[in-house]
């Protein structure tokens, strides 16, 4: 169900802030409207296992308390919840996020458990910590069920900086925020100035000032949130726009070369600056400084660290700044998106898909299963993750990834099973049982999940494969590719668990040409990776192995449209029917 529409169509022009809000300033035309509803969305469930769904809506806060009753919809004493969305953090630093329920609950931030407590209790309070950056939206699921007796469940906050509160509507959402192809956005800046003559001093006022004597000064500006514009939109046309109430000579227009926060940067440790790009009168009034290629370049995924405003003289240059009390003086960047995405959508230019990069990373007890993300990866890429596991449980869900492939193996010999195959669950996650043998689908198996690079990525992941706190080895395989479809990226997959060759024979998918073919396989012994050569038209992306275990991946972009045929790897091989095989074929985007 389609809660919101991302945005509120009010005018060609629309300008983004955390919520609605009246314009301060009379005479600024500006229509604010919020990038995505506030609050989270919530599910209410007729039974306590999160599976018979009679409510949607979209809460505001999570703070309840319905004594021995109910929410409306669904019956008192068996009911579970769940709220999904994404949460804004004010400061960059570390949150503990708060869950005080009766009965369970569980929390997950950016893909990390933070509260893990199903089971029967009264009133209690639980916590979990992650690091988190200012601006960014992180995705948050809190699960919650009730089991008899009273029925209650908060979410709460505390940092450094941020007082112990139930996590306002202000920094829920039900979206990403990010912005559409097509209109005019304003973005809102971190803005800050420094001083030669007092370097290690922080400037976060009113007034920028930007002056070469008898010291020198200048001004650091930066978007707040560029990630807000879809990535691989054009940027028709991009300016910053400042008003100046001094004037004086003339100043350069520089991009910075690295991170910086407004409350703490100061001369000595601001980052460097590129060579002049543009210089600007310095006379009083709007100035609208043409920064297109600059913020082309960041909406396509390169840090956006902003700008320096540097003196090109020694009569000085003052502007009004972001604290500034009336909106429309305030700087700000414009950005003009075209209504199409890519000027080669047709294909007629496209480079098709691309590998970027691999990770790979192995755990002995899968409990801490910390991989990094592909160096080279950027905003707009697809990531393939493919979990695999030995002599144990594997989780089929993980929060934050999607599920597009799997393969469990209950003994060597055997055929793969999927999730349809479950007939018993443990929780939302993992499968104890496939079909009626014992523990089926636990001797080999893999997962395969993707997921979308966006503005604030985290530079790694953590995943613990198990159900309780000890297991047998885990690992996984982390890929990056550009140009994917980062929606709905696979177009055809298939599973084999016994080939009955030494050599692996990957099953034949459909694919049209331009699709890349992935080969993922997991093999039940540690062997070298010579033992298994890329097949034909693929090159080999990743390769882990260690103790009893071994996972490969390969990759080919595909020459023609129809069936691919098995795939066959190359060299001595290994025992047949020790490998669990998975083939999917991605779709361009």
């Amino acid at each position: 169900m389609t809660l919101f529409t991302k945005m509120v169509g009010l005018s060609t022009i629309v300008f983004l802030t955390a919520a609605c809000v009246a314009p301060e300033d009379a005479d600024d035309p500006t229509i604010y409207a919020a990038a995505g509803a506030n609050g989270l969305a919530a599910t209410y469930f007729d039974n306590i296992n999160l599976t018979v769904p009679r409510v949607e809506r979209v809460d505001a806060v999570v703070n309840f308390d319905w004594g021995r009753g109910a929410p409306v919809g669904v019956a008192a004493n068996t009911f579970s919840a769940r709220w999904v969305g994404f949460v804004e953090p004010r400061y960059s630093e570390t949150y503990r996020f708060y869950v005080r329920s009766d009965d369970g609950a569980r929390l997950w931030v950016d893909g990390r458990a933070l509260v893990d407590e199903w089971n029967d209790h009264g009133p209690r309070t639980f916590s979990g910590t992650v690091f988190l950056e200012a601006g960014r939206r992180y995705p948050i699921r809190l699960e919650y069920y009730e089991n008899g007796g009273g029925a209650m469940v908060r979410l709460e906050w505390s940092s450094a900086n941020q007082t112990r509160q139930v996590i306002p509507e202000s920094q829920l959402f039900t979206n990403d925020g990010a912005v559409e192809p097509g209109g005019t956005v304003r973005l809102d800046v971190d803005d800050a100035f420094v001083d030669s003559a007092a370097p290690n001093a922080n400037f976060d006022t009113t007034a920028l000032e930007i002056d070469g004597d008898p010291s020198t000064k200048y001004a650091l500006i930066k978007p707040r949130d560029i990630g807000s514009i879809a990535p691989g939109t054009r940027v028709a046309k991009a300016t910053l726009v400042v008003r100046g109430f001094d004037g004086g000579n003339s100043y350069g227009v520089r991009e910075l070369g690295g991170a910086w926060s407004e409350d703490s940067v100061t001369f000595n440790n601001a980052p460097g600056r590129s060579s002049q790009l543009a210089s600007v009168s310095g006379s009083t009034g709007v100035k609208s400084i043409d920064v297109t290629t600059i913020v082309q370049g960041w909406v396509d995924g390169a840090p956006a660290h902003g700008l320096a405003l540097y003196p090109n003289g020694s009569n000085g240059v003052d502007l009004y700044s972001s604290e500034h009390g009336t909106a429309s003086y305030r700087p700000h960047f414009v950005v003009e998106l075209s209504d199409s995405p890519d000027p080669c959508s047709d294909g007629g230019c496209s480079e098709g898909i691309t590998h970027v990069g691999t990770t790979e990373r192995w755990d002995s007890n899968g409990q801490n299963l910390e991989i990094a993300r592909p160096s080279g990866s950027r905003t707009g890429d697809l990531l393939i993750l493919v979990l695999h596991r030995t002599d144990d449980d594997l989780p089929l869900h993980v929060d934050g990834w999607t599920r597009v492939a799997e393969c469990y193996k209950r003994d060597n010999g055997y055929d793969c099973s999927t999730e349809n195959d479950c007939t018993d669950w443990a929780n939302d996650d993992f499968c104890r049982r496939f079909g009626d043998y014992g523990r089926g689908g636990h001797d080999l198996a893999q997962s395969v999940f993707f997921r979308k690079v966006r503005s604030g990525e985290p530079s790694s992941y953590r995943f613990d494969l198990n159900i309780d706190s000890s297991g047998h080895p885990g690992w996984a395989i982390l890929t990056a590719l550009r140009g994917a479809n980062t929606t709905d990226p696979v177009r055809d997959w298939s599973h084999t668990g016994c080939d009955g060759n030494a050599d692996s024979l990957f099953p034949s998918v459909y694919a049209r040409q331009g699709d890349m073919v992935l080969l993922s396989q997991s093999f039940d012994d540690a062997i070298a990776q010579s033992k298994f050569g890329a097949p034909t038209g693929t090159t080999r992306f990743g390769y882990v192995s260690n103790s009893d275990e071994a996972g490969f991946l390969f990759g080919g972009v595909v020459s023609s449209t129809g069936e691919t045929g098995s795939m066959k790897t190359h060299g001595d091989g290994g025992p047949s029917c020790k490998d669990a095989l998975v083939s999917l074929s991605i779709k361009p985007e």
